[in-house]
């Protein structure tokens, strides 16, 4: 009995209000790359470039594609007194996507390696949203499901060049950690009714790298659209 009331105590506040589910499908581009540093090099005074075993390599980004379904609960805080003029919701937002995304790593002697990682995304978002533009922040778990790597060897040796670190390095799954912990946070605007676009930014929390004396962390850029599914049903 005392957990009944318990639960009618917390629930309550929520109960003047009128709730909403949406659901629906999202789909776009991602800009991903990735910072790399050696462990034993990271408080090094002078040191910003990004290293694999102590050794200076460039990094570019890598365009891949994001897809997956989506579910938020919401809770419309427009008051009566404004006639709802100004509509105002507060929620929660989760899903489920696929996400391709990657890096590509370029040694001093200007062979290329460019990673693509596949991850299992869900999302546990909190949203905020003031008329047509939604703003949201949260932690986004990552499941690694495959690495695949091309390696483009350069037929020109840097006068520079002496050895690279990753000569035998093939950027496998065992690389990697198979669970990558983000933050994320953002913003959408809705273009048309139950049609949005949205940007989202995405870093790693904590080290993905399985190799000793390694950090690598994901850092990505997503640019979607959105739709909702219930606003047609």
């Amino acid at each position: 009995m005392k957990k009944f009331i318990l639960i009618i105590l917390i629930t309550s506040p929520f109960n003047s209000l009128s709730q909403k589910i949406n659901f629906g499908l999202s789909g776009g581009g991602v800009l991903s790359s990735q910072s790399l540093t050696t462990e034993s090099l990271s408080n090094a005074i002078g040191v910003d470039w990004n290293s694999i075993g102590g050794l200076p390599y460039n990094v570019d980004p890598y365009i891949g594609y994001n897809g997956g379904v989506f579910l938020a609960l919401g809770f419309d805080l427009s008051s009566e007194d404004e006639d709802k003029i100004i509509k105002r919701n507060l929620g929660i937002k989760t899903g489920f996507n696929y996400s391709s995304q990657g890096v590509t790593v370029e040694d001093v002697n200007r062979t290329r390696f460019t990673i693509n990682q596949i991850y299992y995304q869900i999302p546990i978002l909190i949203y905020f949203k003031v008329q047509k533009v939604n703003f949201f922040i949260g932690p986004q778990l990552h499941l690694l499901q495959d690495v695949n790597t091309t390696i483009t060897k350069s037929t020109i040796l840097s006068t520079n060049a002496t050895a690279s670190a990753i000569e035998n390095l093939k950027f496998e799954k065992s690389d990697y950690q198979e669970k990558d912990t983000n933050l994320v946070f953002g913003f959408s605007y809705e273009i048309y009714r139950g049609l949005s676009v949205q940007l989202k930014s995405l870093r790693s929390i904590r080290n993905t790298s399985m190799l000793n004396d390694e950090i690598w962390k994901n850092k990505s850029l997503e640019l979607t659209i959105n739709f909702n599914l219930d606003s047609v049903l």
